[in-house]
């Protein structure tokens, strides 16, 4: 038993990924190149597809400010790392 990985370079691929393939649990960068981390997490959070909107959140990011950490546990991160 394993997982297989899903690299997304943006919002927009990380999105396709989510929509198409059975994923599991989701790690986000708050840094996503052109666009927010936090646009995904409220993204999936917001979704009328229920299994989108159960994915376990995890935040990986190298923003490690308090408002960072909030804002990501706020748009939806179930745990910021």
């Amino acid at each position: 038993v394993g997982g297989v990985p899903y690299l997304a370079q943006s919002v927009e691929e990380a999105k396709k990924i989510i929509e198409t393939e059975n994923i599991d649990a989701a790690l986000v960068d708050l840094a996503i190149p052109k666009e927010s981390g936090i646009k995904f997490l409220t993204y999936c959070r917001k979704s009328e597809n229920q299994q989108i909107e159960q994915i376990p959140l995890l935040v990986v990011s190298a923003c490690v400010f308090a408002e960072d950490r909030e804002m990501a546990i706020l748009s939806g991160a179930d745990a910021v790392i």
